[in-house]
């Protein structure tokens, strides 16, 4: 899929947007909104790895949040730099494409904590004119960190009864989860569990960075810089936003996706979620892939969007 660089100006901030092109492309055809996890990790350096073979069918658009990739500069005030300002930023940026766009139906897709953006903008009713679909893929919905470890340490029992290895370190591993709160994949690797996506080692996701052939050398610094920025987002996220508390209900036809092995946003968090709201909304589970699926396991998410009724 080829993109395109654009600016795009949100307030008095300017933010990077990759845009798809394709000389086939129809006016009418879909546009796929993809909003990045983190808080800070962008995915404009994996334009080239996402949805190939989208590009005459959809309209991609890869947002850079605020702060994040190639939408880093050090002139970023501190005061602007908020979840409350990104998912205004998000409902601006929807908005102007809704504005530009008439012909297209949009699809918001929002991974991890991107996920999370995502369903508090569609809670405004100028967001729910302007997008006919939300993919909640492997949403960030409980940041309450005491019951997301509780479940996650569950998991841990689970996977140590068909482990040995794990079984046997099973203490050191949880005691260096506790201390850290790092995801638990890092710890259980060593030990012979394969959380069936590469994609979650933290080595890896940074020597895809700095192997981009999309971005220049200042750039992949650019990058790394807009991650510490961003940190202060996690405290902002931890302190202020839950939706398990705040989201009663869904009010854009939603598809929840989640994964077999995703230990970053376990599947038992996003189903006690469901159990609590109203809307209308389907929750796919995939099997053998991670919290990364988009990337590990391409087809299938593919598959989610193809099947979607845009026309509902």
């Amino acid at each position: 899929m080829r993109f395109k660089r654009k600016q795009f100006q949100i307030k008095t901030n300017t933010h990077t947007v990759y845009e798809s092109y394709s000389e086939h492309i129809k006016p009418s055809a879909p546009m796929i909104v993809f909003v990045h996890g983190g808080p800070g990790m962008s995915v404009s350096h994996l334009v080239d790895k996402i949805f190939p073979g989208f590009e005459q069918s959809y309209k991609m658009i890869i947002w850079d949040q605020l702060g994040s990739g190639l939408s880093y500069t050090p002139n970023i005030k501190s005061e602007d730099l908020s979840i409350k300002n990104t998912i205004e930023d998000l409902k601006e940026l929807l908005n102007v494409l809704g504005k530009n766009n008439p012909r297209r139906k949009i699809i918001l897709l929002g991974h991890s904590y991107g996920g999370l953006l995502g369903l508090y903008a569609i809670q405004e009713k100028s967001i729910q004119t302007n997008v006919s679909h939300f993919i909640a893929l492997h949403p960030w919905i409980e940041t309450n960190e005491d019951k997301e470890k509780e479940v996650i340490l569950k998991r841990v029992e689970e996977i140590a009864k068909t482990h040995q290895k794990v079984h046997e370190n099973k203490r050191e591993i949880i005691a260096e989860y506790l201390k850290t709160g790092y995801w638990i994949d890092q710890y259980l690797a060593p030990y012979g569990y394969d959380s069936h996506s590469k994609y979650t080692d933290w080595d890896y996701q940074v020597s895809l960075v700095k192997n981009s052939p999309v971005y220049t050398e200042k750039e992949k610094e650019q990058y790394e810089k807009g991650m510490v920025l961003s940190e202060s987002l996690y405290e902002d996220v931890i302190k202020n936003y839950n939706p398990t508390k705040d989201i009663t209900h869904i009010p854009v036809t939603t598809t929840f996706v989640s994964a077999q092995y995703d230990l970053i946003t376990p599947t038992e968090l996003l189903n006690d979620f469901l159990s609590k709201i109203s809307g209308n909304y389907s929750h796919i589970h995939l099997p053998e892939t991670n919290h990364y699926s988009f990337l590990d396991k391409p087809d299938s998410i593919k598959k989610i969007i193809l099947n979607i009724d845009i026309e509902k």
